[in-house]
């Protein structure tokens, strides 16, 4: 039987916050309250991620991630949002010059 390389379904950051290290995901959640708090203090004193993989038994476990992670939703001079931020740009310039 071969291994199988795992991906995981959720990556985090963990970022020092006073005393506490609190877990973000690449879409901006706050992953905190499941992961232990020795696995979010080893993540941010070695500076890596921690990546949700799922077990055998369908329950899911925290582990170092080294792998790569792209954004969920990538902005592309096609998007609506690019389209909207470019015209409200549009906007504000020629509200400027009218103002003026």
């Amino acid at each position: 039987m071969t291994k199988q390389i795992q991906i995981p379904t959720d990556v985090v950051r963990v970022e020092k916050s006073g005393v506490r290290f609190n877990a973000w995901d690449t879409d901006g959640v706050k992953r905190t309250s499941e992961i232990t708090t020795g696995a979010r203090k080893r993540a941010f004193e070695g500076s890596y991620l921690l990546g949700r993989f799922e077990m055998k038994n369908g329950k899911f476990q925290w582990r170092r991630w080294d792998g790569e992670v792209s954004q969920t939703t990538p902005i592309t001079e096609d998007s609506s949002m690019w389209k909207y931020h470019k015209n409200t740009k549009k906007f504000f310039n020629l509200y400027t010059i009218l103002m003026d």
